[in-house]
């Protein structure tokens, strides 16, 4: 027996569709989270879910500082990169 099964689903006049509750889970995505659709050269269009990351999941990715920083320090931090990535483009 397959396991291949069929859900189909409506496209709306703004081009909405509803995924389906079982190829969400198959998924693994949510509520906010990104689905990608890719058309390969053969024609065939690849799903793939991009789960939004959660304040958990990035802790401690940029490092961590040996003391708190002041608000304005951190301000001043921003603005700072701010203005080189925008001397950069």
């Amino acid at each position: 027996m397959s396991d291949v099964s069929d859900d189909v689903s409506t496209v709306t006049a703004e081009g909405q569709v509803v995924v389906p509750e079982r190829v969400r889970r198959q998924l693994g995505v949510g509520a906010n989270d990104a689905i990608e659709w890719r058309i390969e050269d053969d024609g065939t269009v690849r799903v793939t879910g991009h789960r939004q990351p959660t304040l958990e999941s990035v802790r401690g990715a940029a490092g961590s500082l040996r003391s708190p920083l002041p608000w304005d320090r951190v301000l001043q931090i921003a603005r700072e990169d701010s203005a080189r990535c925008n001397r950069s483009t």
